[in-house]
């Protein structure tokens, strides 16, 4: 049966609503879990109390509204199991949500404790996928002197103001932009792969699902790690 395209359209809008507003009432919950450790806290030091001073229940007793108390601490755990089993049963709808998603995720960010690592990550993710060749754009149109480079890494300059790398010389050519601090916002293109340098150890890569998947275990094999969102 063909997809009803309106019906596509419309459940994809409301969903967008609705995922903003659910993250919107998750930001609270930061108040909810320092409320609650105030709630436990508090309980727990008057329990110490009890257990130090043989005043204490007389006292205790005279001073604290103890039905208001043990009625909103029941009510308390009443709603917090309410919620706990809520969470149970929508469990396995999310993670078939999520597993929805992510086959058509295209990007992902990637990062490693050094920068050896990630030069290394883009090496054999060239290799992974025999390309031939790359693309290098500084982050703005000549904001680096390339300067010997271009003939040492055998770089041909393009119409766009980046330059075409040969594959093989792709990795060497990296590491000489490493070494001057010349990597951090720049960009890597060819037919299959786009790599932004967020950083010289961080990097933001777009391709197709498949590629990403792959990706993924590639940077994980190599100790490094991988943003979700």
């Amino acid at each position: 049966m063909p997809a009803d395209k309106l019906a596509v359209s419309q459940a994809a809008r409301k969903l967008e609503k609705e995922l903003l507003n659910s993250n919107r009432l998750l930001a609270s919950k930061k108040e909810l879990e320092q409320s609650l450790k105030q709630v436990l806290e508090l309980a727990g030091f008057l329990e110490e109390q009890s257990d130090q001073d043989a005043v204490f229940t007389s006292f205790f007793k005279q001073t604290a509204n103890l039905r208001l108390l043990i009625s909103q601490f029941k009510e308390l755990e009443q709603k917090l199991g309410e919620l706990s089993r809520s969470l149970q049963e929508i469990e396995e709808a999310r993670v078939k949500a999520d597993l929805f998603f992510e086959n058509f995720r295209d990007y992902r960010t990637y990062y490693f404790q050094e920068a050896s690592k990630a030069l290394e990550f883009i090496k054999q993710a060239f290799d992974l996928y025999s390309f031939e060749k790359a693309f290098f754009k500084p982050q703005f149109s000549g904001s680096i002197d390339l300067g010997r480079a271009i003939s040492d890494f055998e770089l041909r300059k393009e119409a766009n103001s980046s330059f075409k790398v040969k594959s093989e010389n792709l990795a060497s050519f990296l590491q000489h932009l490493l070494e001057r601090n010349l990597l951090k916002k720049s960009r890597l293109d060819n037919e299959g792969l786009r790599i932004l340098f967020q950083n010289s150890n961080e990097l933001f890569v777009e391709a197709e699902n498949a590629k990403i998947r792959r990706l993924d275990r590639l940077c994980k094999q190599l100790e490094g790690d991988y943003w979700e969102s």
